[in-house]
């Protein structure tokens, strides 16, 4: 499926590429994973710190009007959170310590930009649109729950899918474009979901893992 997506999304590209904008966004990713377990009628639930990571989008702005267009984009954003924890060091003493749980993602979305000029060369912009996420990879080892030979990552999901919400503004010169802009990631699904199950010390329910996730971008664009 994926592979599929890449094949449609370059054909999408290659059909409005005259006249329009290239773009580049980077920036950083603000994300954070929230955990719940029901286990024989007790409910679990745990809070992770935020985690500043990454992201890095191509993309095209295409179908370009005064007041709208359209942004198809393909790139990788990092999710995640962090947890500070204490653990005795070699001589027994207690010593701070932080762990990460951080989850790569590769990226697609197409999104309808709603502008406002407010000058010749000022356009702010409200966007939404439909993305999809595809994990490439993880390092997610927290120990919260991970007893019984329950893991969670024995049930993270490779995908998921929902919405991108954002807005910006763009500043416009004769040949390219500067500007910022801010996403906030919702999802469809969860970034864990689990089985009922049982284990040595009781029976599972409902586990599942929930992320909120935003990115801050600069975007350089060049008009083609």
């Amino acid at each position: 499926m994926k592979h599929i997506l890449l094949i449609l999304f370059g054909c999408l590209i290659s059909n409005f590429t005259f006249g329009q904008i290239l773009k580049i966004q980077t920036g950083v990713s603000v994300s954070s994973l929230h955990a719940r377990s029901e286990r024989q009628g007790n409910v679990l639930t745990k809070q992770y710190d935020p985690l500043i990571g990454h992201s890095l989008f191509v993309g095209l702005d295409y179908l370009i009007k005064k007041h709208y267009s359209l942004s198809s984009n393909i790139g990788f954003v990092r999710k995640g959170s962090k947890e500070e924890y204490q653990h005795a060091d070699e001589t027994g003493k207690l010593v701070d310590a932080t762990r990460k749980e951080t989850l790569n993602y590769l990226s697609m979305n197409t999104v309808l930009d709603l502008k406002y000029p407010i000058r010749e060369n000022i356009t702010p912009y409200v966007s939404v649109g439909p993305r999809v996420d595809f994990l490439l990879d993880d390092d997610y080892g927290s120990e919260f729950l991970i007893s019984d030979g329950f893991r969670k990552s024995d049930f993270l999901n490779s995908y998921n899918y929902g919405l991108l919400l954002g807005g910006g503004v763009t500043y416009n010169f004769s040949k390219f474009n500067i500007g910022l802009r801010g996403d906030y990631y919702l999802n469809a699904k969860d970034v864990v979901n689990s089985p009922e199950r049982a284990t040595s010390s009781g029976y599972y329910s409902s586990y599942d893992v929930k992320d909120k996730t935003f990115t801050v971008n600069m975007v350089f664009g060049v008009k083609l």
